[in-house]
């Protein structure tokens, strides 16, 4: 996906090419420079790069659920793992109640007290 993107920005003799660059008012007379392609390629990526890093990060919290289940699955109780995360969240001054979109969008964790409540229910 990134070298499509990157050949189409590059190449604007190509069809979606020219239709990116005349989008951005870029002649494709002009055999519009490697420069201003590499800067288009940049335009298109940034929205594709965030919408897998959203993708990545919701796939994410869901591995470190199911980790945290397995750990406490394997020490038979879930207590040693929420002292722990506990003892963690208090050294890393981690924020306790992010605001859902901010987790959503940026966190490849879940917040603290949303694995311990789930934790606490498997106990």
């Amino acid at each position: 996906l990134i070298f499509f993107l990157l050949g189409m920005a590059t190449n604007p003799e190509s069809s979606l090419g020219s239709q990116l660059y005349a989008a951005f008012g870029i002649s494709a007379e002009s055999n519009g420079s490697i420069a201003a392609g590499l800067v288009l390629f940049m335009i298109v990526f940034k929205p594709v790069s965030r919408a897998l890093s959203v993708v990545m990060n919701m796939l994410s919290r869901k591995h470190e659920f199911e980790a945290d289940e397995y750990a406490a699955s394997n020490q038979g109780t879930p207590n040693h793992l929420i002292s722990a995360l506990k003892k963690l969240s208090a050294n890393n001054l981690s924020n306790l109640t992010p605001h859902p979109l901010e987790v959503f969008l940026d966190h490849s964790h879940p917040p603290v007290l949303v694995r311990i409540q789930a934790l606490k229910k498997l106990g």
